[in-house]
């Protein structure tokens, strides 16, 4: 195995034991961890979401989630993200010629305006002027977000 393939599949096992580690805290029986997931169209329904209804937002990921991890469906398919949105308590009406049309567009700006900020993985977090990759920064993240307060994590 070439260092490229054998890179990616360490990323692969990585992400997938990050999944079985946390999926108990989240009371969540993961479907099939070996899949391809294709998440563009999910993203498209969360910017519908943000400008419809910026309250909607965490319900929304939590629904795109579980029809994806719980239940095994295809989040690539448009009728599983409009039934997200519409448990989300948002309509869906129009939303098919967004998704085809200024979604995506907006979405491919999105993120080329975040990579030209550095942002190239996730959980990529922008904090002012630092950044920070991965949930181990979340005590630094949350000790900057309140003020500096208490001890330093670090």
């Amino acid at each position: 195995m070439n260092r490229g393939a054998q890179h990616r599949q360490m990323r692969f096992d990585y992400r997938q034991q990050n999944l079985i580690r946390y999926s108990p805290n989240s009371d969540l029986t993961l479907a099939s961890l070996n899949r391809n997931i294709n998440s563009q169209l999910a993203a498209v329904g969360l910017l519908w979401c943000l400008q419809k209804s910026q309250s909607c937002t965490e319900q929304y990921i939590g629904n795109v989630f579980i029809a994806c991890w719980q239940r095994g469906e295809d989040i690539a398919e448009p009728q599983v993200i409009r039934q997200a949105i519409k448990l989300a308590g948002v309509s869906t009406d129009k939303f098919t010629a967004y998704s085809n049309g200024a979604g995506p567009d907006k979405l491919n700006n999105l993120r080329k305006n975040l990579e030209q900020q550095g942002v190239f993985d996730t959980p990529f977090y922008l904090l002012q002027a630092d950044s920070f990759l991965g949930r181990q920064h979340l005590p630094m993240i949350r000790w900057l977000l309140c003020d500096r307060q208490g001890p330093k994590p670090i």
